[in-house]
């Protein structure tokens, strides 16, 4: 979409939300099936006994192991934190009202209606489900060196 396409600026922002919810969740998708072809090809390529003697194809599983157990560790979190909210927001409507008439008006960035351990969470599990394919990937490019 080019800028003239777009008839408010609401209209924009959505469209950059939608944007940036697929591609978040596409690093989520991409990581995980990441992580188990990596399990798969450093099991392939060097069988339980490499696994098990070489330092490189090791690191490179435990890279996969780690990112799929953040993964989980994450998802319980955010499953929790996202719960609290809504319930946060059920026990008091007026209050959330107030919340959101708040967030409206401040002059700084307001995660509402999330929290900033919501916030945060999210940023690190991005970058870890980026960055540990990406260094268990070099691990096991460099094990064959």
């Amino acid at each position: 979409m080019s800028f003239r396409s777009y008839k408010s600026a609401d209209e924009a922002l959505k469209d950059l939300d939608e944007a940036y919810n697929y591609w978040s969740g596409k690093i989520t998708e991409t990581s995980t099936s990441f992580a188990l072809g990596l399990i798969a090809a450093n099991w392939a390529v060097f069988g339980s006994s490499g696994l098990t003697s070489m330092l490189l194809p090791r690191l490179s599983v435990f890279c996969a192991l780690l990112l799929l157990l953040l993964g989980l560790i994450q998802a319980e979190r955010m499953a929790k934190y996202h719960d609290e909210r809504h319930q946060y927001a059920e026990q008091n409507p007026e209050r959330w009202t107030e919340l959101y008439e708040s967030a409206k008006k401040a002059q700084q960035p307001d995660p509402w209606p999330y929290t900033k351990k919501i916030e945060r969470w999210g940023v690190a599990g991005r970058y870890w489900k980026t960055w540990l394919p990406v260094i268990g990937c070099i691990f096991f490019l460099i094990s064959f060196v």
